[in-house]
């Protein structure tokens, strides 16, 4: 299922589980899972290691897998 990046943003008490899966130079990765509509929904993403690094989202939708 597609949710927008907003969405994914701003998920706040219905994440249930936000790890970390991967540690590379410049970005840590993560893989959420959250609730939306009485379904668990997974989301994999990454962040900027340091305050430096940089790394958004670049679409405006964004491709879940139900779990």
């Amino acid at each position: 299922m597609k949710f927008k990046s907003e969405f994914l943003d701003e998920l706040g008490s219905e994440i249930v589980e936000d790890k970390i899966t991967g540690h590379g130079r410049w970005t840590v990765s993560h893989r959420r899972i959250f609730k939306h509509e009485g379904k668990f929904y997974e989301h994999k993403y990454r962040v900027g290691a340091t305050e430096n690094q940089d790394c958004e989202m670049c679409d405006d939708e964004i491709e879940c897998k139900e779990v």
